[in-house]
């Protein structure tokens, strides 16, 4: 697993107060859509931990 980005790093240290705060989501999905759905349920509150995989990270990042 590579580390977190900066900017993750930064986001998470925000308090959101959204319909999904105190959720913790575990996302597995590359490409486009799945990523999209991470960061809405992020956007509404929830707590995303992406998970990608090593060294290249997510396709969606090269293209």
């Amino acid at each position: 697993m590579a580390a977190a980005s900066r900017l993750g790093r930064a986001a998470r240290a925000l308090p959101v107060n959204g319909p999904l705060s105190g959720i913790r989501v575990v996302e597995f999905s590359h490409m486009v859509m799945g990523p999209s759905c991470g960061l809405v349920l992020g956007d509404l509150g929830a707590e995303v931990i992406k998970v990608e995989p090593y060294p290249q990270g997510d396709n969606t990042r090269r293209l």
